[in-house]
This record gives C-alpha cells, structure tokens and sequence, in this order.
C-alpha cells in the first residue's frame, strides 16, 4: 500500500485520524434530514406567539416589602439619621487669615508673600528707628552743648555775671526768661502741628534750648565755679550710667509710665507746699530731701524716655516726633544737673 493510500491523501507528517481512518465527508443535505427533527422551526414558520411561554414556577420567593435591618450601629442603619455632614467653607469665607492679610478670601491669600511683606516691613521700620534714634540724640547733644556754652558766659563772662545775680540790676531777667521757657515749653507739648511741621519745628526747638540754656546760666551763676563743675561732672557720670542701663538694660520702664505720673503729681504738690511754706519758714535739710528725691524721680524719666525712643519695648515714640524726644530727654538731663547742683551747693554750705 503506497504512501498515499496509507494517509487518504493527508500530507506527510501529518497525525494519522483516530481509528485510522478519516471522518467520512459530510453528505450534501447537513445535518441529515430528521436528525434534529424539532428542534429549529422550519423555514418561513412564525415564532410562538406572546404568552406561549411557560409561567414562572415560583422558585423565587415573592418580595416581603422590607429589606432586612442594617448591623447596629451602621452609619445610615434604617430609622438611624446619617452623620451629618462636614462644614464646609466658600471660597474666601470663614477662614482665619493672619495680621496684615489681603481683604477678600483666604483663598487668595499668599502665606509666602505676606512673610516677605512682613519681613520687608519690619527691615523698614527698624532702619527708621535708627534714623529716629541718631536725629533724637544728634539734637540733645546740640542742646546741650549750647546750653554749656551759655552757662560759661553768664559764669564767667563778669559783666554778665554781677547783671544777672541777684540783686542786680538785670534780675527781672530770670523771671522773663523762666516765663518764655514755659510758653514755648507749652506750645512744643500741646501743639502737634507745630512741633511736626518742618522747618517751624527746629526753629521752636531753637528758641526753647536758647531761652532753657539762659535760665539754667543764671542759676549757675549763683554758685561757685567749682561746685558747678562738680555737678557737672557728677551729671555726666550719672546721665552715662542711666543711658546704658536704659539701653541695654532687660527691664521695660515704658510699663511704668503711669508709676512715674503719679510720682511726678505727688513730687509737685510737695514742692507747691514748700515754695508757700517757704515765705515764712526755710530748712536746708527740706530742701536737700526734695534735691535728692527730684533727682531720683529725673533719673527714672531719663531711662523711661530713653527706652521710649530706642523702641523694643511696649511703648515707643513715633518717628514723626524727633522733636518732642529730643525736648523729654533734655529736660530729664537738665534737671538731673540742676538738683545735683543744688544737692552740692547745700552740701558745701
């Protein structure tokens, strides 16, 4: 038997069909008529109609109107209200924006840009405190070399001297001079236009130093030479220590402003009493008790407006009243002098 009759005329290789013979052809008419007799409807017939189809046999059990009851406790359970839902916040509403935010929402709020406007403001107003700072004490020290200056000549110009003292003929001119100090004095307190409009400002400043360093020549012009220049030198000493205690000291003074008022009203009634009391009875040791507690009230109003204008502290004085600053602490050093002054006279009595 050849090749091909052993295969029935499959390639060579290819798998021998089950039982060694292949699958008789399929005849013409597939599948062979009354194969699946039924089984497809015939050709053209029409397909059952509606309601042929057999009836559901109830195998599922018919619906019992309520579905089973949730766990305990189930968020949503049945007959249990859902958790209600988180606030929400519109777009700029109800958010807390930090100190110098934006107006609007906080939304548009840049956390990062307002870091470096802060950051940027307080470079600004640190510098403008410097500024303040260095105008403040340029002027008190032109104040107080002026008044120096004018001490000297009515101390020891002679002339000017035996005029001035008491019992001469020029001595209605303390009384002048001590009345325009307190108009000017008022007038740079009361007046904030004048003492912030620039160039008014300096010229009152001028004429208040000049009329204070002719007021403070006289007084020193009562006194010997020598104890003027050992108040002098106690005053420098003193004004240098309360400086450095009130710049680099830790303590706020500016906290005890209203200490100081109270101190300062208590001093002026006393002192009121006195100048009556002393028409008709003078003691020397009253008189030095009030030099030296003046003193130390003057020293604590020197720290205080030190501080005051240094800033950092809980209160400060603006920029805008360089002028205002220059004119505290010059009545705070003056007056320390003038009470040292008086507490070495007496003692050297």
């Amino acid at each position: 038997m050849g090749r091909d009759d052993q295969q029935g005329g499959a390639p060579a290789g290819y798998p021998p069909p089950p039982q060694g013979a292949y699958y008789a052809p399929p005849s013409a008419a597939y599948p062979p008529a009354g194969a699946w007799a039924g089984a497809y409807p015939p050709p053209g017939a029409a397909y059952p109609p509606p309601g042929a189809y057999p009836p559901p046999t109830g195998a599922y059990p018919p619906p019992t109107g309520a579905y089973p009851p949730a766990p305990a406790g189930y968020p949503g359970a049945y007959g249990v209200a859902p958790p209600a839902a988180l606030p929400t916040r519109p777009p700029g509403a109800g958010a807390p924006k930090p100190p110098g935010a934006p107006p609007g929402g906080f939304d548009r709020y840049d956390v990062e840009a307002q870091q470096a406007a802060n950051y940027a403001a307080a470079f600004a107003e640190e510098l403008v405190r410097k500024q303040f700072v260095r105008k403040v004490f340029s002027l008190v020290l032109l104040q107080l070399l002026v008044t120096v200056g004018v001490a000297c000549v009515f101390m020891f110009v002679q002339p000017v001297k035996d005029y001035v003292r008491p019992g001469g003929p020029g001595q209605w001119l303390f009384i002048v001079v001590w009345i325009a100090a307190l108009v000017i004095l008022i007038g740079l307190m009361c007046s904030t236009k004048l003492r912030r409009t620039h160039p008014w400002n300096l010229v009152a400043l001028a004429a208040f130093t000049l009329v204070e360093s002719a007021l403070v020549g006289m007084i020193c012009s009562y006194w010997d030479a020598s104890v003027v220049l050992i108040a002098f030198a106690t005053t420098c000493a003193a004004v240098g220590g309360l400086t450095l205690v009130a710049v680099f000291g830790k303590f706020d003074m500016t906290k005890r402003g209203h200490l100081l008022g109270m101190a300062s009203g208590v001093f002026f009634m006393v002192v009121l009493v006195t100048i009556i009391v002393g028409f008709f009875w003078v003691s020397t040791w009253w008189y030095l008790a009030i030099s030296c507690v003046a003193a130390l009230l003057f020293s604590a109003f020197l720290v205080y407006d030190i501080q005051m204008v240094m800033g950092g502290k809980m209160y400060a004085i603006g920029p805008d009243e360089y002028v205002f600053a220059s004119v505290q602490i010059y009545l705070d050093v003056v007056s320390i002098f003038l009470m040292i002054l008086n507490i070495v006279g007496i003692a050297s009595n």
